[in-house]
């Protein structure tokens, strides 16, 4: 998420609980100027604010994450994952391959978009040996 979208979203959230820039901040213990920097779009909170702020507003971290805007309304995705198999090199056989390419073209004509992968399975000296395609596509 850009940082723009992710402060947008943060100034939303804290205006509908009608509070203050500098009500926020004390609440996590920064400055209002941090807050007014991330509602601007100049920077965003560190990994370990998020959590808090997803408290104080009544929404997980992953919620506050993904969520997007759209003309001033907060978008949710939904994800779906597609568990790949990799062979013994750690490979999806060229990466690039007519299976890799039928699964994402199939989850295309369901309204996904490809959004990356997750490893979910690596031995141990670090080779990933299966992974989840992951896609989104809006609520």
């Amino acid at each position: 998420m850009a940082q723009q979208d992710l402060g947008n979203l943060i100034a939303e959230l804290r205006k509908k609980a009608n509070m203050t820039q500098q009500e926020l901040a004390d609440k996590i213990n920064i400055t209002d100027k941090a807050v007014s920097k991330w509602e601007r779009g100049g920077s965003a909170p560190d990994i370990e604010t998020i959590p808090k702020l997803a408290e104080i507003f009544g929404v997980t971290s992953e919620e506050l994450l993904n969520a997007k805007l759209k003309e001033g309304v907060v978008q949710m995705f939904m994800y779906e994952y597609v568990k790949v198999e990799l062979d013994k090199h750690g490979l999806i056989r060229k990466a690039k391959s007519t299976r890799h390419r039928e699964i994402i073209n199939a989850h295309a004509k369901k309204g996904y978009r490809y959004a990356g992968f997750i490893p979910t399975q690596i031995d141990e000296i670090g080779l990933v040996l299966q992974m989840d395609l992951v896609f989104e596509k809006p609520v």
